[in-house]
């Protein structure tokens, strides 16, 4: 009766034990389910993959066997085509060789004749040397020899030409001595003639020159107021040789024609140039401050002359000048554009 309690609750322990492992059994039998599912699943997703790679293989397979096949047929051809050219090139080679033996043989025979026409002309050179080098010791000895005698003959002319060179220049020294001073008295003797020529040469130009001068001077006078009367300005007296002094200033004018109202300025030259209209100009400017008696006539001027230099005659037109050229026996005012301006009021 004490036994009974401990075996039910080792009963019950056992019990309990088995309802958790058959728990534990069920979820691994579950499991065991779960995997066979998945393995099964797993197989037919394997085989599936192996049926197409064995499909895949066999069509590789077979492109590599057709493959395989036609690199054996190329390597086929190529090797005969090789072996064809290979046996070629054998042949054209032993060709080649042959020929080149003949030539190499050809070329040791003529380098042989060669050597043995070299080796003669060689020997022939060095006698022909030797005997050159003997006559040229010969000559060069001969040289020398001469070469003495003629440097002791040379030295002896140049110590010869060198006493007769210092008299020479001592007797040379004297004559050049003895010309600079008679050059300096001819110099000077000619520059006195040349200044006595200078002075002859100035009084008979401006004798020459003086004396033209009165003649166009006469010319125009001459005719002044009939060629002024002509051009509208009625002067009806003429002076010459008008002259003073104003200011400290000494003045001269050729020719003044007038009328009380109108003067005209003339000034005579045998040649008119440039600078004479210039001068003339500054001369016209002045010439009612150095006679007041014009100061309230209209004053004109005018260049007279036989010939003319440089465009003068152009020059004088653009200064409004009058041009009066005197010709032959009488004189005339050239025609213009313009009629002449009056210089002043």
């Amino acid at each position: 009766m004490s036994n009974t309690p401990t075996y039910s609750a080792d009963w019950a322990a056992i019990h309990a034990l088995f309802q958790a492992d058959s728990v534990k059994i069920q979820e691994t039998q579950q499991l065991i389910r779960d995997i066979g599912q998945e393995i099964r699943a797993y197989k037919q997703e394997n085989d599936r993959i192996i049926k197409c790679n064995r499909e895949e293989f066999q069509a590789y397979k077979q492109e590599n066997d057709r493959v395989i096949k036609q690199n054996q047929e190329e390597f086929q051809a190529y090797k005969q085509e090789n072996d064809r050219v290979i046996k070629q090139n054998q042949e054209e080679f032993q060709a080649y060789k042959q020929e080149n033996d003949r030539v190499i043989k050809q070329n040791q025979e003529e380098f042989q004749a060669y050597k043995r026409e070299n080796d003669r002309v060689i020997k022939q050179s060095q006698e022909e040397f030797q005997a050159y080098k003997k006559e040229n010791d010969r000559v060069i000895k001969q040289n020398q020899e001469e070469f003495q005698a003629y440097k002791q003959e040379n030295d002896r002319v140049i110590k010869q030409n060198q006493e007769e060179f210092q008299a020479y220049k001592r007797e040379n020294d004297r004559m050049i001595q003895e010309g600079r001073e008679e050059l300096k008295a001819f110099q000077q003797e000619a520059r006195a003639i040349r200044q006595a020529s200078d002075k002859r040469i100035k009084y008979l130009d401006n004798l020459f020159t003086s004396q033209w001068g009165k003649l166009v001077e006469s010319l125009v006078e001459g005719d002044l107021i009939k060629l002024l009367n002509e051009q509208g300005i009625l002067v009806h007296d003429v002076c010459s040789r008008r002259h003073g002094q104003k200011n400290g200033q000494n003045y001269e004018f050729d020719l003044i024609a007038r009328n009380g109202v109108e003067v005209v300025v003339v000034e005579v030259k045998t040649t008119l140039r440039p600078d004479d209209v210039k001068h003339f100009m500054k001369k016209l400017n002045l010439l009612k401050t150095w006679m007041p008696e014009y100061q309230e006539n209209t004053v004109y001027g005018a260049m007279a002359w036989l010939q003319e230099h440089a465009g003068a005659y152009v020059m004088a037109e653009k200064y409004g000048l009058f041009n009066i050229r005197a010709t032959g026996d009488s004189a005339s005012i050239l025609k213009c554009e313009l009629r002449a301006k009056h210089v002043s009021h």
